[in-house]
């Protein structure tokens, strides 16, 4: 079970899919090397899994679990195909132009989420115990940069002492800083340089002026 073929198939009116799916480590290197783009390398480094993506056994012991999972299907001579949510997952990671790491702090635990662009869709990532992540569709109805200040707001909201900050791995120099002001509904923003030991803090910003920060910080078109 080598041979990694994808093919997309387009969804009907009525196909049902999850809201979210969960994968191991070594499913996501066989959708990796099912789906190889521009985007690859990038989203295995962010992934952690460089040194899998070279391991033909990894490979085909992921390939191997989608079939089972009935996530993939394999013919006869060996070529897997794959369709709706995790060929847009594949596709997605090997197409990512933009990974931005959304990392929920707290005084008792971190949590992190990642977001993916790539060439047609967008994807939420998040990491799980044992190497796993969860893939999840972003909300349609947000833009990119609120959908990240959903996440964002949604957790500051959650917690008496929390914050937030924002990693744009293809700017990876500066760091975006976000807490709650003491004013309601008005937040502080900080950018934080790379060595830097303070944050330049800009505030209080109501949601269009952080979300404008934002799109500015993710590099997203005006």
């Amino acid at each position: 079970m080598i041979e990694t073929m994808t093919n997309e198939t387009s969804p009907t009116a009525d196909t049902q899919y999850p809201e979210s799916l969960g994968f191991g480590f070594a499913e996501l290197v066989a959708l990796l090397q099912m789906a190889p783009g521009e985007g690859t390398e990038a989203s295995a480094e962010a992934l952690r899994l460089t040194e899998e993506l070279k391991d033909v056994r990894c490979v085909s012991a992921g390939a191997s679990s989608l079939v089972a999972r009935g996530l993939a299907t394999a013919s006869e001579d060996g070529e897997l195909s794959i369709s709706g949510p995790v060929a847009a997952t594949a596709h997605t990671l090997g197409t990512a132009h933009r990974w931005v790491e959304i990392t929920l702090l707290a005084p008792d635990r971190n949590d992190h989420v990642f977001t993916v662009d790539g060439a047609e869709y967008s994807i939420l990532l998040q990491p799980r115990a044992q190497y796993s992540w969860f893939v999840m569709a972003r909300n349609p109805t947000l833009g990119l940069a609120e959908g990240d200040f959903s996440i964002a707001k949604a957790h500051l909201a959650s917690r008496a002492q929390a914050g937030v900050s924002f990693l744009n791995r293809s700017d990876p120099d500066h760091m975006l800083l976000l807490r709650r002001a003491d004013e309601p509904e008005r937040y502080i923003v900080g950018l934080l340089a790379a060595g830097a030991e303070q944050a330049d803090e800009s505030g209080p910003l109501n949601e269009s002026q952080v979300v404008a920060r934002l799109r500015e910080f993710r590099g997203d078109a005006a």
